[in-house]
């Protein structure tokens, strides 16, 4: 079909189209109704409408007009008027007392006819119009009918069909400049593989109209209750709001119900340790933990890379050695003046604690764990081969980044694994991430880490499955997303 841009002519021809059509055909009607009146017929009017009995009537009264509107007058005098002229003025006066009458009310529904049917005929005209140019190259318009027909409630469908089937509901569409009507708009289940992005004020309810809403659809979606399986991950800036939402009803369900808050004291545990297997991995959580500290980027190169080599090989220390090896008598106590508790080795808060150290204790404290071995001496050569200062300067460097481990809680929380990250993909369940808004508490380390540990276990189980699909499709809503740090 052609497309029709904006501005255009179309509303205003339209307009006038309409309002042209529907005079003739007030005429045609009301003409037709007089020349029933005129000529004495019986019967309705209705049934002379398609006859040609009105237009006839409405030729003896054009030819008339001169007659009726002049004969009468002279020049010279008055006079006595002809027979034609008695005819005319008899066809005139009928008209006159018709017109007093029924014929009211004909004209009066003419003119409205006229009218609603040339505003009809430009706001369908005016709907049809689409931008031109540049206005339609923008990222962001408004979507067409056709573009949401896809996202349509069936008919005949029920909502809570639409739920067992796996759709998300979105809203109701809005009336502008008074066109059209609402409907019922759903994300069916084949475009939730999509990225969906929605974007508002602090306040409009993006969290209450949205993600609760989808929350509680999905939380039936267990294989049981609905045919469907689907898990989701919450993530909850404004802990416990999400949880305390989410929890009784998936837990009416079929489904694994998990929280953790590591900023709460009733949080599962998740040790960030307990996914770190080779080399690259410990490079890997090395660079998402220093990459969410706001002053890293803006560190020179050199400082960059040996807090990058420092946290890396003290990442693969405390994840190869043995527990007992790691923790001495005299740090288990120097970890307690430090840290208030004293966190097991194979956390990221021992090495916190150990980046307190001074770089005479660290080095000790390295040779003490080697041993007769030299391995970790090779590895941490650079270290001690650095001045004290840079030593230093790399170790609180670290710290910074890793304040967020002080917190018991956290320590609590980080310490230990409560759960297997897989199980979000080989069990229908609900994961609510519970961080509480702490202005200065770095608290992206966090979610940073855990969202990124979670996406690799699902990458590496889709990996290991033909297809290459989970066995239980996940769907993330990430709400705040700006405030969740580089994953």
């Amino acid at each position: 079909m052609h497309e029709i841009t904006f501005p255009s002519r179309l509303p205003g021809w339209a307009l006038i189209i309409a309002v042209v059509m529907t005079g003739f055909l007030g005429a045609h009607v009301s003409l037709a109704a007089f020349a029933h009146h005129a000529m004495g017929h019986p019967g309705r009017w209705i049934r002379h409408v398609a006859g040609g009995e009105g237009w006839q009537a409405f030729g003896v009264l054009a030819r008339c007009a001169p007659s009726e509107l002049f004969g009468g007058l002279s020049v010279v005098g008055r006079r006595s008027l002809t027979p034609y002229q008695r005819w005319c003025r008899q066809w005139w006066s009928t008209f006159d007392t018709w017109t007093r009458g029924p014929g009211a009310t004909f004209f009066g529904a003419t003119m409205l006819l006229m009218t609603v049917a040339g505003a009809a005929a430009y706001l369908v005209a005016l709907k049809r119009l689409i931008p031109q140019g540049p206005a339609r190259r923008r990222t962001t318009t408004y979507a067409t009918v056709d573009e949401l027909r896809p996202f349509l409630r069936p008919r005949g469908t029920s909502h809570e069909a639409m739920l067992r089937a796996g759709a998300l509901p979105l809203g109701r569409t809005v009336r502008v400049d008074w066109r059209g009507h609402g409907v019922d708009l759903w994300i069916p289940l084949e475009y939730r593989r999509q990225h969906i992005w929605v974007l508002g004020v602090t306040g409009v309810g993006k969290t209450s109209g949205i993600i609760k809403r989808w929350l509680a659809s999905d939380a039936m979606l267990d294989g049981v209750h609905a045919p469907v399986k689907m898990s989701t991950v919450a993530v909850d800036v404004k802990d416990p709001d999400l949880w305390e939402f989410a929890a009784p009803l998936a837990m009416r369900c079929d489904r694994r119900v998990i929280r953790w808050s590591p900023m709460s004291a009733d949080s599962m545990g998740h040790n960030f340790l307990d996914y770190v297997h080779t080399v690259g991995d410990t490079v890997d959580m090395a660079e998402t933990i220093l990459s969410n500290d706001t002053e890293y980027n803006r560190k020179d190169p050199f400082w960059r890379q040996t807090e990058l080599n420092m946290l890396a090989t003290t990442l693969q220390l405390v994840c190869e050695e043995p527990a007992e090896r790691l923790m001495p008598d005299l740090l288990r106590e120097k970890l307690q003046n430090i840290l208030g508790v004293v966190p097991p080795p194979r956390s990221l808060a021992f090495i916190l604690g150990l980046s307190h150290l001074h770089p005479s204790e660290f080095m000790a404290y390295i040779e003490r764990v080697d041993g007769h071995r030299i391995v970790w001496r090779d590895r941490y050569s650079k270290v001690f081969q650095a001045r004290d200062d840079k030593t230093i300067g790399a170790w609180q460097g670290l710290q910074n980044v890793l304040v967020i481990f002080r917190d018991p809680d956290v320590i609590a929380a980080t310490s230990r694994s409560d759960f297997h990250l897989s199980v979000v993909a080989r069990q229908p369940t609900t994961l609510v991430i519970g961080l509480p808004r702490k202005p200065g508490s770095r608290r992206q380390v966090l979610t940073a880490l855990f969202l990124r540990q979670l996406l690799q276990a699902l990458d590496d189980i889709a990996r290991e499955r033909e297809g290459g699909q989970l066995p239980v499709p996940v769907t993330f809503l990430l709400d705040e997303l700006g405030v969740l740090g580089l994953i």
